[in-house]
């Protein structure tokens, strides 16, 4: 065999045998799955229990406005909350009409696992608080 023929040869079994080479080199972006995803969250009913009578009372998760107690509503106001599925820091607003010592109490009852109760007690107009659920 012809010597630049056995350097081709040898040549091109190289570039074959390296061509999949840059692919398993190649580095794939890994986006972390959305906490927002619907595979992530779940619908779960909540009661919430309350002192006296607020004017105002919200719950939001990381900014979002999750439920809003309709006005004139009585204890308890029981909305369906869109958390995540394995917990959640759950903030609470809650204002009433005078300055008293009042409570707030939050179930929360995902599908499948056992109910969490949490109860926060303010004396005051006003109480801002987070209830953290994890399952």
């Amino acid at each position: 065999m012809n010597p630049k023929t056995a350097i081709a040869l040898t040549l091109l079994g190289v570039l074959l045998a390296g061509a999949p080479l840059p692919l398993l080199l190649q580095r794939s972006e890994v986006t972390p799955p959305s906490t927002a995803s619907d595979s992530a969250t779940e619908l779960v009913p909540a009661t919430i229990h309350f002192t006296g009578q607020p004017l105002h009372l919200q719950l939001s998760l990381h900014g979002r406005l999750l439920a809003e107690m309709p006005q004139g509503e009585a204890s308890p106001w029981l909305p369906e909350l869109t958390l995540p599925k394995d917990g959640a820091d759950v903030e609470l607003l809650a204002v009433w009409p005078e300055e008293a010592e009042q409570a707030v109490s939050l179930t929360l009852e995902p599908d499948g696992r056992k109910a969490r109760t949490e109860t926060q007690w303010v004396r005051g107009k006003e109480l801002h608080t987070l209830f953290s659920f994890t399952w």
